[in-house]
């Protein structure tokens, strides 16, 4: 695959400002997760990025037992590789500050409690904001054990994508997990539809109800990208998010 080069009817037009500028939840480094498979696919969804708005972003590659078995040091590698490989004279190439920063997405599984204790990966900005997941099957049974530990030590629990998690009822995410101590932050794609009616039912509920602090991407690959462009034309649903003050800033700016 080729550098991103967006032609005269790749142009998003018209468009609508989603008022969010910072992408802090996406998988854009290469070969470390099930989003970006090399460099040349990297540079593509960066200049997605860039087109949909987005004037700096932060990589989360996932760190899970028995599927990704990523550290702190081989994000950080990847990361300087994929900045290292920006050529800025190269009009075809994304700039280097859209690359911002890394951190990882964090599964809270059977591995986390050691991962603590040797450090978590936290987001450039103030604060210790650490990235975590569920399972996909459920949530672990010390969940609480987890974000109790978390707190603990000084960091701060960001819930990626509540909504979609089928076996998180909304009386259970606003009545045991935000008091527990999760900061949440939206997929934006589940407002589209592209994860299904009921994810989506779930994302119009929590962003009324004032849920979410953060919006992320979670970009993987080319199909979520043309999501993402096709979203970017929809004018409700990006009312919706301008009319929104998500605080994606703080996981960035010192």
């Amino acid at each position: 695959m080729g550098f991103f080069n967006w032609s005269a009817k790749n142009k998003l037009s018209p468009t609508f400002d989603w008022g969010i500028h910072i992408d802090i939840h996406n998988h854009i480094l290469p070969a470390l997760d099930d989003g970006s498979t090399d460099i040349s696919t990297s540079h593509v969804l960066m200049a997605g990025l860039q087109e949909l708005g987005f004037s700096h972003s932060v990589a989360t590659p996932h760190i899970a037992l028995g599927l990704y078995h990523n550290d702190v040091d081989g994000i950080q590698q990847s990361f300087q590789y994929l900045k290292d490989s920006i050529d800025s004279e190269n009009s075809n190439h994304p700039p280097k500050e859209l690359l911002a920063g890394s951190a990882a997405e964090y599964m809270l599984d059977d591995q986390f409690f050691e991962l603590m204790d040797k450090g978590l990966m936290t987001y450039p900005g103030e604060g210790q904001y650490v990235l975590v997941e569920f399972p996909y099957l459920g949530k672990p049974h010390q969940w609480h054990e987890m974000i109790f530990e978390m707190l603990r030590k000084g960091y701060q629990p960001v819930l990626a994508h509540p909504e979609r998690y089928q076996f998180i009822s909304p009386e259970y995410l606003t009545g045991k997990l935000v008091p527990a101590g999760f900061k949440c932050q939206l997929n934006l794609l589940s407002l589209s539809g592209y994860y299904g009616p009921k994810i989506k039912q779930c994302a119009d509920l929590y962003l009324k109800e004032g849920i979410y602090q953060f919006a992320g991407t979670d970009l993987h690959h080319s199909f979520h990208l043309e999501a993402l462009r096709k979203m970017k034309q929809d004018e409700k649903i990006s009312a919706k998010l301008s009319d929104y003050t998500f605080q994606n800033e703080l996981l960035l700016l010192h």
